[in-house]
């Protein structure tokens, strides 16, 4: 039910013409972003990207992208910020 309230959230804010913010510097994820013809800028800040040590791989991931998306927390109601985070696990 969350994903859904957020795409609603960041539909309506697209709707308003609001910057896009990829916060991410990898090749990747700026590929899909010009294969959707969206206009939006890379922007960087530090992130420490520790974890607790009991969470699932999937957990790291969602744990890790919204540390990200909290250093954008001072201009997250003016611009749309996408965050993410990747990891590779083997046997869990």
């Amino acid at each position: 039910m969350a994903a859904f309230i957020i795409f609603g959230q960041i539909l309506f804010m697209y709707k308003q013409k609001l910057p896009i913010i990829l916060a991410s510097k990898s090749p990747r994820r700026q590929e899909l972003m010009k294969s959707m013809n969206l206009d939006f800028k890379v922007v960087l800040k530090d992130v420490d990207e520790s974890y607790p040590e009991d969470l699932l791989p999937a957990e790291i991931a969602i744990y890790i992208a919204e540390k990200k998306a909290a250093a954008f927390a001072d201009i997250s109601n003016e611009s749309i910020v996408v965050t993410a985070d990747t990891i590779v696990a083997y046997n869990n």
